[in-house]
């Protein structure tokens, strides 16, 4: 009876430090999943942040200076008309990943361009305003779900499939710790 026990007792113990070790396998791998997450999933808000202000920016505006980090961002801008800097700030305001209510509008200065040196007026166009501002706010999170639709619309299927793998490998280790 004794052996019979024994060998229970052993097989037990080595069932246990089995169960252990994949314990602490899945949870080194839920580490893992979390740095995917800030790397992969959470990421930097530039590439969206880029590809909003593509598509937004009037054609006749041209950004002189550019700053984004995690927090913010802040952007020099330059335009011929009051009515193209009010229509990108407008756009801006739309944008989900910004905050609308930390917009700020500041420094609208108004330049004029006279010729160039030793153009003669007659072949010279007439004088232009130009309008440089700064624009600056706080960064929204948006949801995978609104990420993968900018990632959608800018074609960029790379970062749609590590999200989606994120998604999945979420969702196993969710049902696998239940």
């Amino acid at each position: 009876n004794t052996l019979r026990l024994e060998s229970l007792h052993q097989q037990f113990l080595f069932n246990f430090s089995e169960l252990k070790n994949t314990n602490e396998n899945i949870q080194n791998k839920i580490k893992d999943l979390e740095n995917y997450y800030q790397l992969y999933v959470l990421g930097s808000p530039a590439y969206i942040f880029s590809h909003l202000l593509q598509k937004t920016l009037p054609k006749d505006a041209q950004v002189t200076e550019f700053l984004l980090d995690k927090d913010g961002f802040q952007l020099n801008v330059q335009a011929y008309t009051i009515e193209t800097i009010n229509k990108f700030i407008d756009d801006v305001l739309e944008w989900p990943i910004i905050k609308s209510e930390t917009i700020t509008v500041k420094n609208i200065i108004k330049q004029s361009k006279s010729p160039q040196f030793g153009l003669t007026q007659v072949n010279s166009k007439p004088e232009k305003e130009m309008f440089i501002f700064e624009i600056s706010g706080k960064n929204n999170i948006i949801g995978l779900e609104n990420k993968i639709s900018f990632y959608k619309d800018s074609y960029n299927y790379g970062l749609i499939d590590k999200i989606q793998r994120y998604i999945n490998l979420s969702n196993i280790t969710k049902n696998k710790m239940i």
